[in-house]
């Protein structure tokens, strides 16, 4: 989901693909070579550090998926995430208040 997303990001001309996370080899070098301008990464804490961002699309199975949104939320980052945006209705809604907060 992760590649259409960016593949539609890039394609409107309204984002800049900065970085591409992702754990396996092949995928990242697949990534460098699609988007040669992005920061290609395996750990999705090289670019919540990156205090030039202002968004982040989170594309990971549900059960990373919490944790990836808090990390960009503390990183004051606009969030696109994928649903469900946790793996249990209990996580899903802690994750809403800590969202409106």
């Amino acid at each position: 989901m992760g590649q259409k997303l960016t593949t539609e990001f890039a394609r409107s001309g309204l984002w800049e693909i900065a970085y591409v996370c992702d754990s396996h080899p092949a995928a990242r070098e697949h990534a460098h070579s699609v988007y040669p301008g992005a920061t290609i990464v395996d750990d999705p804490a090289k670019a919540f550090a990156d205090k030039s961002l202002h968004a982040a699309a989170l594309c990971t199975h549900a059960d990373g998926r919490a944790e990836q949104i808090r990390a960009a939320l503390r990183a004051n980052l606009h969030i696109v995430a994928e649903k469900p945006i946790a793996v249990s209705p209990e996580t899903e809604w802690e994750l809403v208040n800590e969202i409106e907060a």
